[in-house]
């Protein structure tokens, strides 16, 4: 009985280690992989092509741009004088100005008065030097006329000295007009008024502190 038992114990493990061979001899074998159908090659249809009869001058393509206006000239005007009072601005938005006009202005008013007094002091100049050679020509006529010679120095000396008065009264003039040029913004060319500053109440210059920009819309 007991011989019987380890026979079969015996057959038992024969048996076991047959199948683990027999599996791990599976595993080390390499694994057949599917063979895939052929690639299919499929020919696109034609393009039907449309044909169209056009002449010399048909618009074929054509597109709606967007695009932002920049003005080939534009100049943006400041006062060159700070810490005064600006008397006013002139225009406003979109305004169209001519080369020349004033667009702003700082307070004096006393500098115009002096200008006109100036003025008038080189007309009453003008004047006094008009009259002189008046009487020289006279003199001088008078002299052919009778034969006897004049001294005339006199009268170059006095024409002289108001030329030379005149000369000291329009370089004043040239002075107060620099300064009153100073005092205004003019416009540099004729052209449209694209930005002007927010006047309101009382404000004082600065110097390069933009007050109007005029742009020049026919370029």
């Amino acid at each position: 009985m007991r011989q019987l038992i380890k026979q079969l114990m015996k057959l038992l493990a024969l048996l076991t280690l047959g199948i683990l061979s027999t599996a791990l001899l599976t595993g080390c074998l390499p694994v057949e992989e599917p063979v895939l159908p052929p690639p299919i090659t499929t020919i696109p249809e034609g393009r039907t092509m449309r044909t169209f009869t056009v002449e010399r001058g048909d618009v074929l393509l054509f597109t709606n741009p967007t695009a932002q206006y920049l003005p080939l000239r534009q100049e943006a005007m400041h006062f060159n004088v700070g810490a005064r009072r600006i008397r006013g601005v002139f225009v406003s938005l979109g305004d169209e100005v001519q080369a020349g006009d004033i667009l702003a202005e700082l307070e004096n008013p006393y500098i115009f008065y002096t200008l006109r007094d100036v003025q008038w002091e080189e007309d009453l100049t003008l004047l006094r030097i008009s009259q002189l050679n008046e009487r020289h020509n006279f003199s001088l006529s008078q002299a052919e006329q009778s034969g006897n010679p004049i001294d005339d120095s006199n009268y170059i000396t006095e024409r002289n000295r108001l030329q030379d008065e005149l000369g000291v009264i329009r370089m004043r003039i040239a002075q107060i007009q620099n300064e009153i040029d100073e005092m205004q913004i003019r416009a540099p060319f004729d052209g449209i008024v694209t930005w002007v500053m927010d006047f309101a109440g009382v404000m004082w210059s600065q110097v390069g502190q933009p007050v109007v920009t005029v742009s020049d819309k026919g370029q």
